[in-house]
């Protein structure tokens, strides 16, 4: 299936720039990802939280949508 990673613009030192975070390898389907202007310890914090919280509504929408038309 689809799966959507959120992950923080600014991460800290040695961490691998893979944007899948490692999920690439692991799965079939696509794996979306988004940068969210943040830092790796602030990305859940206001106001960066309210960017990701839209982001996440329209994959859900998307979701629902693309489940819709399988149907």
């Amino acid at each position: 299936g689809r799966v959507v990673i959120f992950r923080a613009s600014h991460q800290p030192r040695g961490i691998i720039p893979d944007p899948t975070l490692g999920w690439g390898d692991l799965l079939e389907g696509e794996v979306e990802h988004y940068e969210v202007p943040a830092l790796h310890k602030t990305v859940l914090l206001e106001p960066q939280v309210q960017g990701m919280a839209h982001q996440l509504r329209d994959c859900i929408d998307q979701a629902i949508e693309q489940r819709g038309k399988s149907s």
